[in-house]
C-alpha cells in the first residue's frame, strides 16, 4: 500500500516582513521657547501658522466654509465711524482691513493690526498684518514681524511695541495682537482645530485620487524578492528604499520595475486587494467631511454643498439663524470690541447684518 505523501515545507525557507508604512504625526500648536530667542516659537520649527495656512489652501471643504463665514461675518459692510476714510499705504480702506482680520480670525483663531500714531497719540492710520508673519515675546509685550520664519527662525525682524494708547505718540507704530477667546498660551487656537485631522485626510483623499488617475487605477500589489533572506542592514536598506518610493498616497497605484540579472532571479509582483475597499474609503470621506461642519457648527447647505435631506428654506432660515446667533455675531463682537479699545470709544465701526433673500416662491 503506498502510503499518502505529505508535503512540509520548512519554515526556516520562508521568510516573511511587514514593512510599516509612514505614520500621522499630529502637527501640534504647542508655544516652543527656544534658549536666545526674543520671541516665543508658534509651533514646533516656529512653522504652526504656514501650516495651518496649507490646510486652508489645500482643504476645499475647509476652505469653502472659512470663506462662507468670512462673507456671513462681514455682512453687507461696516459702518466706519473711525475718523479714517482714506485708503491706506496698501490701498486698503477699513473696510478691506476688517475683512482681512475676520479671514484671519476664521484661519487661525487671531488676527494683528498695526496701529499709527501722530506725535500726540492721536491714531492716524491703520494696516492689516498677516498674523503668520508675528511672533510674540512671552509677557505679551512686545510683536517682531517678518516675512518668513523658517529654518528655525530668524533674526532679521522688526520689533515693535503691543498696542498701548498712553505710549503710542512716543512710538509711533505699535501692533494689536489679538489671539482670541479660545487659546490659554501666547498664541491663538482656530475654531476648527478638534478637526484638524480630518482635514489632512480630506487633503490626502483628493492627492490619492489624483495620483489614481495619473496611474490609470493600477493596483497596489506585492513584491516577492526570490534571492533568500537578506542580511539585516540589507533587508534595512530594501524595506526604506520601497517604502520611500512607493508608501502614501501620493503613489497610489504605482506600478513597480525590477532589473534582474537573470529569469531564474526575477521578481514577482502580485496585486492585492480587498472588497470593502469603496465602502472603506466612503466612510472615511464622510466622517471627516462631517467632522468639519461639526467643528465649525455649520450646515452644509450654508455654503453651497447639496445634502439629500430635502432641506427647505425654513430650514435653511433656521441654519442661518442659529450660525449667526451662536457664531457670527460673536465674531462681529470681538472686532467691535477690538475697535473700541484702539480708539478708546465705542461705536467706532458697525456691521450691516447679512440679509437671507429665500422667498417661498424659490
Amino acid at each position: 500500500m503506498n502510503a499518502e505523501k505529505t508535503i512540509q515545507q520548512d519554515p526556516q525557507k520562508i521568510y516573511l516582513s511587514l514593512i510599516d508604512a509612514p505614520r500621522y504625526k499630529p502637527t501640534p500648536n504647542v508655544d516652543e521657547y527656544v534658549k536666545g530667542k526674543e520671541y516665543v516659537y508658534w509651533g514646533i520649527d516656529n512653522y504652526y501658522p504656514d501650516f495651518l495656512w496649507n490646510i486652508y489652501n489645500n482643504c476645499g471643504i475647509l476652505q469653502a466654509v472659512i470663506d462662507g463665514l468670512t462673507d456671513y461675518t462681514l455682512g453687507q459692510g461696516i459702518t466706519n465711524n473711525t475718523g479714517i476714510h482714506e485708503e491706506n499705504i496698501y490701498g486698503d480702506s477699513i473696510q478691506d482691513i476688517v475683512e482681512k482680520l475676520i479671514l484671519d480670525r476664521w484661519i487661525y483663531g487671531g488676527f494683528a493690526l498695526q496701529v499709527k500714531f501722530n506725535t500726540l497719540g492721536g491714531i492716524i492710520g491703520l494696516s492689516h498684518i498677516d498674523i503668520r508673519k508675528c511672533r510674540v515675546d512671552e509677557q505679551g509685550q512686545h510683536v517682531y514681524v517678518q516675512d518668513r520664519w523658517d529654518k528655525g527662525g530668524s533674526n532679521r525682524f522688526e520689533k515693535f511695541n503691543a498696542f498701548h494708547p498712553d505710549t503710542g505718540g512716543s512710538d509711533g507704530v505699535q501692533i494689536y495682537y489679538y489671539k482670541g477667546t479660545r487659546t490659554r498660551s501666547i498664541y491663538p487656537i482656530p475654531d476648527y482645530n478638534a478637526s484638524i485631522i480630518s482635514c489632512e485626510i480630506q487633503k490626502k483623499i483628493k492627492e490619492f485620487q489624483i495620483n489614481e488617475l495619473d496611474n490609470n487605477f493600477t493596483s497596489s500589489g506585492i513584491i516577492n524578492f526570490n534571492n533568500g533572506k537578506p542580511g539585516k542592514d540589507e533587508k534595512a536598506n530594501i524595506e526604506a528604499g520601497i517604502n520611500k518610493k512607493f508608501a502614501g498616497s501620493t503613489n497610489a497605484g504605482r506600478m513597480m520595475v525590477s532589473f534582474n540579472e537573470d529569469k531564474e532571479h526575477a521578481t514577482t509582483f502580485e496585486r492585492l486587494g480587498t472588497d470593502d475597499f469603496p465602502d472603506r474609503y466612503n466612510a472615511t470621506n464622510d466622517s471627516s467631511r462631517a467632522d468639519i461642519f461639526i467643528s465649525l457648527r455649520a450646515h452644509p447647505q450654508l455654503f453651497g454643498m447639496t445634502v439629500s435631506t430635502g432641506f427647505a428654506n425654513i430650514e435653511y432660515d433656521r441654519a442661518f439663524e442659529l450660525l449667526n446667533r451662536t457664531h457670527i455675531l460673536k465674531k462681529q463682537n470681538e472686532i467691535v470690541r477690538v475697535f473700541s479699545k484702539i480708539f478708546c470709544r465705542p461705536d467706532v465701526i458697525s456691521f450691516i447684518p447679512f440679509v437671507l433673500n429665500t422667498d417661498e416662491g424659490e
